[in-house]
């Protein structure tokens, strides 16, 4: 039969190792979680660091249809509506994208992604141009009254307002 005393002081060491593992999960929930809630309720475009995202909200409309976003901004598609939405891009893009939240690629003939009400989605482009994209405003009805065009506008400095001068590279879906 084992020591009282070592029994004992095992729980107390195992207790130790669990407040320290409590205490270090805490942090990284707060340090992980607080920046996701801060960029999450916002509407605007913000910079979070070096970090750059723009929103374009969708309810009964794609706001805004065009957006001016720097190489690497993050743009996020968030729904404001009542019915799961759908955006989808080219399947061409998928070489152009830095980083993607939502998105899935389906054959390499689409990249899309399917966003629940209150919840978003969100791409990065690495290189300039201009990225054409539809919204169905319901995930289910493909038809004219319920697909809206938008596009996408990665500029070389970043700029809100494009230089007419700079060179574009045109695609289309």
């Amino acid at each position: 039969m084992p020591n009282r005393s070592s029994t004992l002081g095992q729980w107390r060491d195992l207790e130790g190792i669990l407040k320290r593992l409590a205490n270090i999960h805490g942090l990284l929930c707060m340090a992980l979680g607080l920046p996701l809630i801060i960029t999450g309720c916002s509407s605007v475009s913000h910079s979070t660091g070096e970090h750059t995202i723009h929103m374009v909200n969708v309810g009964q409309a794609v706001e805004p249809h065009h957006i001016n976003a720097g190489r690497g901004h993050e743009i996020r598609w968030r729904n404001t509506g009542t019915q799961p939405i759908t955006v989808i891009f080219p399947g061409e893009y998928d070489a152009r994208i830095s980083c993607r939240t939502g998105f899935t690629s389906v054959d390499k003939t689409v990249l899309s992604a399917v966003i629940e009400p209150n919840a978003f989605a969100s791409l990065c482009f690495s290189q300039q141009g201009r990225y054409n994209y539809r919204v169905r405003l319901n995930k289910n009805l493909a038809s004219a009254p319920t697909e809206q065009g938008a596009s996408v506008w990665i500029v070389g400095r970043g700029e809100r307002n494009a230089d007419p001068y700079e060179d574009y590279q045109n695609i289309t879906p």
